[in-house]
């Protein structure tokens, strides 16, 4: 599980790859450090029209969504095992995304992983 991930992709380009509705946004930026409650550009489809869009928003569980006391850190992702049950299970099944990705890293171990062919990837996510 990644604790933290980079991007550097263009948006203008990620939007064109998928096919997405794209404003410019100048929040976008690129980022090596993209850590649990910053915003990211994901890749949204419309459940009625089908239509995609390319959209800025918050990494991370909604505080309101986790369980426990307030000193509690809410996860910022899920495992496959567990996603179709407890805090994930209605964000799973109707609010579904995709995060583009240019690495990915486990702060406390920060030796960064990256697709083999140097490619870019996608890591799904929940809105």
């Amino acid at each position: 599980m990644c604790g933290r991930f980079g991007i550097y992709l263009i948006p203008g380009l990620v939007a064109q790859m998928f096919r997405a509705d794209y404003e410019p946004d100048p929040r976008i930026e690129p980022t090596w450090n993209l850590a649990p409650s910053q915003r990211t550009m994901v890749v949204l489809r419309d459940p009625d029209t089908g239509d995609r869009r390319l959209e800025l928003l918050q990494w991370g569980v909604p505080v309101a969504l986790s369980y426990g006391p307030a000193a509690f850190s809410p996860p910022d992702n899920a495992r496959t095992e567990t996603v179709t049950s407890g805090m994930f299970r209605d964000a799973f099944e109707k609010r579904r995304c995709l995060v583009p990705a240019d690495n990915f890293y486990e702060w406390k171990s920060p030796t960064i992983s990256r697709n083999s062919r140097m490619r870019s990837l996608l890591l799904t996510g929940t809105r």
